[in-house]
């Protein structure tokens, strides 16, 4: 779970980096000093704060470029959670298949009577 927590994350800070460098001159109202690193910092809370459901509605991207970068950030961690999910029970799929391991033949057969 920590890659997964990390890559999604890294996708974002490097969204929220990307969105800052699209807008950062022409959205007065979320950015009111394009050149501040406060601005960055900014556009990295408002993307973490849209991803876990606590954005606030009035800053959003005004370019298509901004809303380009939103768009892909949402489908890209869509698919980061869907791959995980998929993993993990691709692997609980196929260990209830085995059946579990075995030490030794002899507790193979036994389970293979049963």
């Amino acid at each position: 779970m920590t890659i997964v927590s990390a890559q999604i994350v890294g996708m974002l800070v490097l969204a929220g980096i990307v969105l800052f460098a699209v807008e950062g001159h022409i959205n007065d109202e979320v950015f009111p000093e394009p050149s501040n690193i406060e601005s960055v910092v900014r556009s990295i809370f408002n993307h973490v704060q849209s991803y876990v459901g606590m954005g606030d509605f009035r800053h959003v991207p005004l370019t298509h470029g901004g809303r380009f970068v939103t768009i892909t950030t949402s489908i890209a961690i869509l698919i980061i959670l869907t791959t995980y999910t998929a993993l993990i029970t691709s692997a609980m799929v196929a260990k209830a298949e085995v059946g579990g391991t075995f030490k030794n033949l002899k507790e193979a057969r036994k389970k293979a009577v049963e």
